[in-house]
């Protein structure tokens, strides 16, 4: 097998976000992440009339924020942004309203 006329697979450049988008997906991830959070401690606790549908729907809600939790955090490093989901983040930068 000869060699010759072999060319090196093209190199596509790559993007770099901008650090107004590192800090934007940050906030999204963060937020997200926060969601699940939140949602499953409701989920847990959800007490009464209308348990059973409210308990399901949570459940919902909580696979909606985990699954854009990972599709976020995947755009982040296609884009070389390191994602941050540590506990300690995800509960001190949140902007979610206290449950």
């Amino acid at each position: 097998m000869s060699t010759k006329n072999v060319t090196a697979p093209a190199v596509l450049p790559t993007f770099t976000a901008t650090p107004e988008l590192r800090e934007a997906f940050q906030r999204a991830l963060t937020d997200v992440t926060a969601l699940s959070l939140v949602g499953k401690q409701v989920h847990w606790n959800v007490v009464g009339q209308g348990f059973r549908s409210i308990h399901l729907h949570l459940d919902v809600v909580v696979d909606i924020a985990r699954e854009a939790s990972e599709e976020i955090a995947e755009r982040m490093r296609a884009l070389q942004v390191v994602p941050n989901g540590l506990p300690e983040v995800v509960a001190q930068r949140n902007t979610l309203p206290t449950v």
